[in-house]
C-alpha cells in the first residue's frame, strides 16, 4: 500500500503533498487504497490541523480521483480508495 506521511508538514505542505499523492497515484494505483498519516495532533495545547487539511483537500477538486475515504484504525490518518 502506497503511503504518504505529512508527519512535521505545515498545513500548506500537506495539502501540495496530498493533491501530487493522490493524482499520481490516481493514475498509476487505479482502483488500490492508499494511506495519509496525519498524526493525531500538535500536542497538548493545539487542536490538530492536518486532519481537517486532508479531510478537506479529499474533498476538493481531486474528488473526482477519489472513490471513497475514511479514518484509519488508529485515528491518525486516512484509508483512501481511489477511482
Amino acid at each position: 500500500m502506497a503511503t504518504l506521511d505529512l508527519h512535521g508538514d505545515t498545513a500548506l505542505e500537506a495539502e501540495r503533498r496530498v493533491r501530487d499523492f493522490v493524482t499520481t497515484h490516481s493514475r498509476i494505483s487505479r482502483g488500490k487504497v492508499i494511506h495519509i498519516i496525519t498524526g493525531r495532533g500538535g500536542g497538548v495545547r493545539r487542536p490538530p490541523v492536518l486532519p481537517g487539511v486532508v479531510r478537506n483537500t479529499l474533498g476538493s477538486e481531486i474528488e473526482r480521483f477519489v472513490e471513497e475515504y475514511d479514518l484509519d484504525l488508529d485515528e491518525a490518518g486516512y484509508l483512501v480508495r481511489l477511482r
